[in-house]
């Protein structure tokens, strides 16, 4: 996590000015990762935007929403700008109908469905969209590996046992190894799960992706989502890395959880819009699924009185709140991804992790 500032430059001039706009997502404070930090990581960054360190630091710009447009407004010189690095916020519209000359946003995460949602940004052919790629690959195949541990062994039951001082005879506990692991959805994310999966755990696993003209690293099969019924009825562990699309809404439903194996895992990294979560809750009270791991929900923050909360899910749950795709290295290698950008960008070259502005990703 990391404070994130909305920042313009222009390659037209070597002084780069920032534009005091920004949003603080998660606040440097509450991650300890300082300013310094993330200057010491734009130091690197090619020597024409290397005045940016001389600026106000991230966290004394205000959020976006603190701005009146008459501020936005008067705001000098909005003709001189190239360049906006953001966070995923459809809140960027604001932005572009000011800075009618802006020609390339960089969003510092993977996500792009809520940028997207800015008009301005989709409809506008001379604006180009990159992305932060591959960054959380790690964790978040971490974050499944752990979710399917925690449930196969139980570890909710031993925790009650703790907290009420009781001792409890043996119980036979399935193993996670040699299981059968779909993965749906296997670019670099899912790849990288598919890797944790087989090279730890001897586990099978079905690739269901876009892609099948080959057979991708660390999967046994692959097959598309027309299929997804057949491969969940014999998968032992699901884990949704599927983007919001048009074509994944809600593609995890009753209709596929009835199909899956009884005392199956169910892991979202994904989005949450592609699960029908009412669906996802009955599985789970009905014993239909042993238990889900969930980084990602429908709606995102949940408040307090969502269902996700009902006592009868607790020991069905593991629910972390959209946290798992961070790390306290996160910064730099987003930073990495930015300053091979800037480069090519001043140089005219073609960008790295540009996005497909119609698919999402």
């Amino acid at each position: 996590s990391f404070f994130i500032s909305i920042f313009f430059f222009s390659s037209r001039r070597r002084h780069t000015r920032f534009l005091p706009v920004s949003w603080a997502r998660r606040c440097v404070q509450e991650t300890g990762v300082s300013t310094g930090a993330i200057k010491a990581n734009l130091k690197r960054l090619d020597s024409s935007v290397q005045n940016v360190l001389a600026t106000k630091p991230f966290v004394d710009f205000k959020p976006i929403y603190e701005y009146t447009s008459q501020e936005i407004s008067s705001i000098p010189n909005k003709d001189s700008y190239d360049v906006v690095v953001t966070g995923d916020t459809s809140d960027v519209e604001v932005i572009l109908k000011e800075f009618r000359n802006v020609k390339w946003v960089h969003n510092l995460y993977a996500g792009c469905e809520s940028i997207l949602k800015s008009p301005t940004l989709k409809d506008n052919k001379e604006i180009t969209l990159t992305r932060a790629k591959n960054v959380s690959n790690i964790p978040l195949a971490e974050f499944s590996v752990g979710s399917s541990l925690f449930f196969l062994r139980n570890f909710t039951f031993f925790e009650k046992l703790k907290r009420n001082r009781q001792w409890h005879a043996r119980v036979p506990l399935p193993f996670l190894n040699r299981k059968t692991v779909a993965v749906f959805g296997y670019g670099a994310i899912g790849q990288e799960v598919g890797r944790q999966f087989k090279q730890g755990f001897q586990t099978r696993v079905i690739a269901v992706d876009r892609n099948t003209d080959k057979l991708p690293p660390y999967a046994d099969e692959v097959t598309t989502m027309a299929n997804i019924k057949q491969v969940a009825a014999q998968s032992d562990i699901i884990v949704n890395v599927l983007p919001s699309t048009p074509a994944t809404q809600k593609v995890f439903n009753k209709e596929i959880f009835d199909a899956c194996k009884k005392g199956a895992v169910f892991v979202n990294i994904g989005r949450g819009m592609t699960v029908n979560e009412d669906d996802l809750m009955e599985a789970l009270i009905s014993d239909k699924l042993l238990g889900a791991g969930l980084d990602v929900t429908d709606n995102e923050p949940i408040n307090s009185t969502s269902k996700w909360y009902d006592e009868k899910l607790q020991d069905k749950i593991l629910l972390t709140l959209h946290s798992q795709d961070e790390q306290s290295e996160g910064f730099e290698f987003r930073a990495k991804i930015f300053e091979e950008n800037v480069m090519r960008f001043a140089k005219g070259e073609e960008l790295i992790n540009v996005v497909d502005k119609v698919s999402g990703f």
